[in-house]
This record gives C-alpha cells, sequence and structure tokens, in this order.
C-alpha cells in the first residue's frame, strides 16, 4: 500500500469557533476528516457545516471526559460525578483501572451520541474519541463492538514512529502506558476491522505552540512510508468560548493558520501519496 494521509481535527462541535476553524481547513485542502462531540454545545452548528461539506469525513469523537452526556444521567451513573457531568480523564481512568466503569453505562452512552449524530443528519465514517479514552480496555471493547457491527473503522492511538528528544519523565511514562494499552486493544479487536496503520500530531514533538511550523507536519509524516497514516490535528479559532474547554488553545491557534494553505497535499503529492478520509479505511 502506498502513503495514504487523513487528516483528521478532532472536536467538531466542541464550539463554533472550531466548527468554522476545521470547515475552513479542510476547504483549502488540508484537513480531509473530523471527529463529532454529539454531545457538547456547538453540535448542531457542527451538523450544517458538515451537511454543506459532503466531501468532508465525519466519524463520532466518542466523549467521556467534557460536558454532560447524552443519557439521562440516572442511567449511566458510573460514567458521570455527583454533578451528573462526565467524568475528568483522570476520575474516568481511576474507575476503569478499579473495575468501577459499568460496561453497560459506556453501551448506553456510546448508542446515545450515536443517535444524536444520527438525528442530527450524520453517519460516521469512523469511531475514535476524546482525549484516547478508548485505550481504556473496557472503553475499547464497547467501542469497537458497535464499530464493528456497523462496519466502520476504529482510531488506533498509534505511537508515533519519529523520536522527539527532551519529553518529561510524565510525558515518558504516559506514552509508554498508552502503548501498553493499545498493544492490549489491538489483540481484542474484531478480526477484519479497519484501522489506521499509524498516528501522529504536534504533541509527538514537544515544543511550544510558536516553534510549530508546515514543517513540523512534514517531519511528523516522515517517518511514514506507506500504509494509512491519520494526522491528527486540532485547529481553532481562540475565542471566549473556547475559554476552559481546552488546554491547548495556544496551538489550536497555531494549526488553524497553518492548516488553512494546501501545504499538506502538495507534500503528500510529493512523496507519491494521497490524501483521504476513513471512507478509503478498509
Amino acid at each position: 500500500m502506498s502513503l495514504a494521509v487523513i487528516v483528521n481535527a478532532d472536536d467538531f462541535g466542541l464550539t463554533r469557533g472550531v466548527n468554522e476553524s476545521i470547515v475552513a481547513c479542510h476547504k483549502a485542502g488540508s484537513v480531509t476528516s473530523t471527529s463529532f462531540m454529539a454531545n457538547m454545545d456547538a453540535a448542531e452548528h457542527a451538523a450544517i457545516l458538515a451537511g454543506g461539506n459532503p466531501s468532508l469525513g465525519v466519524g463520532l469523537h466518542f466523549n467521556l471526559t467534557s460536558g454532560t452526556p447524552v443519557s439521562r444521567p440516572d442511567d449511566v451513573r458510573s460514567i458521570v460525578g455527583g454533578d451528573s457531568r462526565l467524568l475528568s480523564r483522570h476520575a474516568l481512568i481511576m474507575r476503569a483501572v478499579t473495575g468501577k466503569l459499568d460496561r453497560a453505562h459506556l453501551l448506553t452512552e456510546l448508542n446515545a451520541q450515536l443517535s444524536r449524530m444520527r438525528d442530527l443528519g450524520i453517519e460516521p465514517t469512523h469511531f475514535d474519541s476524546h482525549q484516547h479514552v478508548h485505550a481504556l480496555p473496557v472503553v475499547f471493547d464497547v467501542v469497537s463492538q458497535v464499530a464493528g457491527s456497523l462496519a466502520k473503522p476504529i482510531r488506533i492511538p498509534w505511537r508515533w514512529s519519529g523520536h522527539a528528544g527532551g519529553k518529561p519523565l510524565r510525558r515518558r511514562i504516559n506514552e509508554s502506558v498508552l502503548g501498553f494499552m493499545v498493544s492490549r486493544c489491538v489483540r481484542s479487536m474484531p478480526a477484519g476491522m479497519a484501522t489506521n496503520d499509524g498516528l501522529c500530531s504536534v504533541f509527538d514533538l514537544n515544543r511550544a505552540a510558536a516553534d510549530l511550523s508546515n514543517a513540523s507536519y512534514a517531519e511528523l509524516l516522515a517517518p511514514y512510508q506507506t500504509g494509512l497514516i491519520e494526522l491528527m490535528v486540532h485547529p481553532a479559532l481562540a475565542d471566549a468560548e473556547l475559554e476552559g474547554l481546552t488546554e491547548i488553545t495556544k496551538v489550536s491557534a497555531v494549526e488553524d493558520v497553518l492548516l488553512r494553505s494546501d501545504f499538506l497535499r502538495r507534500h503528500v503529492t510529493s512523496r507519491g501519496g494521497k490524501m483521504v478520509s476513513y471512507r478509503d479505511a478498509g
């Protein structure tokens, strides 16, 4: 297989500024795919934009760590806190490792978010999750079950094949733990399920937002010669609505600028590859 690159923008539906940035980057020729947050306030706005841009692949960004569930909180008690909001990532992980996440609750909420997405007129091209929480085995089992039943691809949060020095110990430990969980998930994956062969993002480079450029994307893709590779991006208009919802505002603002050109398309083509979406997986 020759090189095929999916440029997937996460968090479609988080805010109107995120939505508008993603669509602008898609129209510029950079972003080919996005991941939809069905439970967030700007979901309806995102769905309208998706309807007007049918060439943009839209997957379900299963969200267990931000906002409120689509389901009734009383029906999914193991994934919400006392305030009936979804848990923080740390709290979710703690419940997962102590066996306190109810698989039935995960399935209920996944189906609720999927139904919400479809009610808004979007059929998912693939499944992934906010903050890679589907790398947790209990969550992965549920997501892969639903994705498999629909014959849809699932994003695997592989570690980047390149190398960046200077990462703090905590980051290296987190990456190692994620790699271990991913290996377990891949072993349990239903036979024949389509996935990406690699994954990378600017966070793999361990650089300040001000130091990112188009060359950063070329560096990320350099280790990959063949296969279906996802370049995960997070472009957004860094407006007041976004404040407090994410810790990566500075990176998102830079990616909003970088991805409003067709550099990635030209770069991938120059290497004999092509830009695709998860519709082309399989």
